[in-house]
């Protein structure tokens, strides 16, 4: 199979999964199996709806996965009820979660090693509390960018650390960061199976449609401006202010988006 990123789709993803079903255990990070495993894990950069559609697809075929899930993130709010549903149900479906844990969004660490894993324990327990699970592993997001690499003790503030020297030196790693194969690409991997892989794969990139991948970033950032109206919309049309919003908007000759209450959930 040639995987050229436009054709990345969750098809193909269902593909690479099935194959390393057959070849793997799927294991948390810090397990001690001595059997043939992966650790197979997801850093959720851009979107929590993309992530949920590959837990649920995971779980229809008995595979759990490590979530890496953002505290800060540009892209997605935790706090948000809708996130903080879709995190119990990512849990809820067997899968682990991680805290994906950003340096550069706290500058005033530094090189202080304490103080970054203060800072990942606080968060931690942040995430774990919003999701009702144990946090048990983090891992860095954009680690080259942000220097921290060195750090590569098996724990941080108590996790463990997916870019730790026990992990990096015993398991073959592969990832899809930027929508493309680093490394081998995984399809190649899984022909001829290491007996510990350390598999690293975005949501984001694996859409039901394929596409280029800026494509798929708009996909997301389209997405959740909608959710965003058909939130705002939800609570004209509740408090009984929508028409006569829309029709103040009309007289004055301003333009509106389109209406997104056939879009709103019911609540």
């Amino acid at each position: 199979m040639i995987f050229s990123a436009p054709d990345w789709t969750l098809a193909r993803y269902l593909e690479l999964l099935r194959l390393a079903n057959a070849n793997y255990s799927f294991e948390p990070f810090g397990s001690s199996s001595a059997i043939r495993h992966a650790l197979w894990r997801h850093d959720i950069d851009y979107s929590l709806d993309c992530a949920l559609m590959v837990a649920r697809a995971e779980a229809e075929q008995g595979v759990r996965a490590t979530y890496f899930v953002m505290l800060g993130s540009t892209y997605y709010n935790v706090f948000e009820p809708a996130s903080t549903r879709a995190l119990k149900e990512i849990v809820a479906a067997g899968h682990w979660l991680g805290l994906h844990f950003d340096p550069e969004a706290h500058p005033e660490i530094g090189r202080d090693g304490l103080a970054l894993e203060r800072a990942i324990a606080h968060e931690a327990s942040i995430l774990g509390d919003l999701a009702s699970i144990e946090v048990q592993a983090v891992s860095f997001h954009n680690p080259a960018f942000a220097g921290v690499l060195d750090f590569d003790q098996a724990l941080l503030g108590g996790l463990v650390n997916a870019y730790g020297a026990p992990i990096r030196d015993s398991y073959f790693y592969t990832s899809d960061s930027f929508g493309y194969w680093r490394h081998r690409p995984l399809d190649r991997v899984l022909v001829d199976p290491p007996p510990r892989l350390h598999a690293l794969t975005h949501p984001v990139w694996w859409q039901t449609q394929p596409g280029g991948s800026r494509a798929r970033i708009a996909n997301v950032a389209e997405h959740r401006a909608n959710a965003i109206l058909s939130e705002h919309d939800r609570l004209l049309a509740r408090a009984g202010m929508y028409d006569t919003l829309i029709q103040q908007d009309h007289s004055r000759g301003f333009p509106h988006p389109p209406d997104r209450r056939s879009q709103i959930d019911a609540k």
